[in-house]
């Protein structure tokens, strides 16, 4: 499957159902009135946080997600059934930003669900319309759309560890050593071109390692995967810096330590905050003077140092006891994920936008699209409409931008004339 860690979808809550406008019509009971039921309400959108997933594959093809619409009210006060609620699952660990009101969210726990889009409201049937001077009403509300928003999406795997290395300084064959993970393993740079989570196990004990895309020199700025790297570093508690000691990737073991570190700070300088161990790989090609005289250059450069093979497997146990030693004190402090995690974002508002056409006005918004919904030719949802004018106060908001009388004005797609 190809990882993806980015996307942007549509979301859409289902619209609600008309109201119904009916009368009671029984033999042998006369003026039996109104009786039209309400329309249902739109199902809401949700993404719901799941463990299983570790990419956002399911998102290259399908971008578009639509909740059921409620159902119409019908005679006899009969009301219309709820729409059902979609719901969208999504890796642990994504942000979510509404590209509109530029709300973000981090969705970094199991059991997360956050409401997106809301559903709908039910239109309301004549038999809610009637009143002690309106007794028999011939009109009902319309269904309310359910909200639209645009969402980006944007994966940080969430892992203890993060091997953190220039390419071909053998993370992927050293990950495949102390996890269960089975990386491509190639003797060429970027091998590894999106990552790769393993479980490390000790006794009773485990913890998530991840191998990322090696960096380069500007990966902060986007060259090579930098990005691609540098987003899922951010989400680890401890970095593992490992470093190719016989230098068969071109850069002396100073040279690419410091390119690491220089490429973290301008980053994102927190990262260097982090607890790091810097693991000195490929020691089976050096001779013993060799490694003694790395062991005496990089002595006051980190306080934890590992020299392992990952051909031979030499250090690999060392490496892992390190590990879990510098993960300990943050397992201890992480809450528990609670059972289920209910957030919502701000709703979206109802209200209108007006602006000047070259011949007319122009109204948009939800609620013009709502008011577009109603068939002006029937006098009585024409009066409905006039209402909603009136408590809109969209003619005063008219002629104070400027509207003269006997002027256009189009709401969404029904045009009036401003008297």
């Amino acid at each position: 499957m190809i990882f993806i860690d980015t996307a942007e979808i549509i979301v859409y809550g289902g619209k609600g159902g008309d109201g119904a406008a009916s009368f009671r019509r029984e033999k042998f009971i006369e003026k039996g009135g109104p009786d039209g039921g309400d329309g249902g309400k739109g199902g809401d959108v949700y993404l719901v946080t799941d463990p299983a997933l570790l990419t956002l594959y399911d998102f290259k093809y399908q971008k578009e997600f639509r909740a059921e619409d409620g159902e119409p009210g019908r005679s006899q006060k009969q009301f219309g059934k709820d729409g059902k609620d979609l719901f969208i699952r999504i890796p642990v660990g994504v942000i979510v930003a509404d590209l509109e009101t530029q709300t973000v969210v981090d969705m970094d726990k199991p059991g997360m669900k956050l409401l997106v889009a809301r559903g709908g409201r039910g239109g309301k049937g004549n038999a809610r319309m009637a009143t002690a001077t309106r007794r028999a009403p011939r009109f009902r509300e319309l269904g309310h759309e359910g909200e639209m928003r645009r969402l980006r999406l944007e994966l940080k795997l969430v892992a203890h560890v993060g091997l953190v290395g220039l390419p071909n300084a053998g993370k992927s064959s050293l990950i495949s050593v102390i996890s269960k993970a089975k990386p491509e393993i190639a003797p060429y740079p970027f091998t590894t071109r999106s990552p790769v989570l393993g479980i490390v196990k000790k006794a009773e004990q485990s913890f998530v390692v991840s191998d990322v895309p090696g960096l380069i020199e500007g990966a902060h700025e986007g060259k090579g995967l930098g990005l691609t790297f540098l987003r899922h570093v951010e989400r680890t508690k401890v970095l593992a810096i490992v470093i190719d000691a016989a230098a068969i990737d071109g850069y002396e073991p100073m040279q690419a330590y410091e390119t690491i570190i220089g490429e973290l700070r301008a980053y994102n300088p927190n990262l260097l905050e982090k607890p790091r161990v810097l693991v000195l790989n490929k020691i089976d090609l050096l001779q013993p003077e060799h490694i003694d005289q790395l062991k005496v250059q990089f002595a006051d450069k980190e306080s934890h140092m590992v020299l392992t093979s990952a051909a031979t497997g030499e250090g690999t146990n060392q490496l892992v006891d390190v590990l879990f030693e510098l993960i300990s004190p943050t397992l201890s402090t992480e809450e528990p994920t609670a059972e289920f995690i209910t957030m919502e974002l701000p709703p979206l508002p109802e209200d209108f936008s007006i602006r000047r056409e070259d011949e007319y006005w122009l109204v948009e918004g939800r609620w013009a699209r709502y008011i577009s919904r109603y068939d002006t030719t029937q006098p009585w949802d024409f009066q409905y409409v006039q209402r909603e004018i009136r408590r809109k106060k969209l003619e005063e908001m008219l002629r104070q931008m400027g509207a003269k009388e006997g002027e256009t004005v189009v709401i969404h797609d029904k045009a009036f004339e401003i008297l």
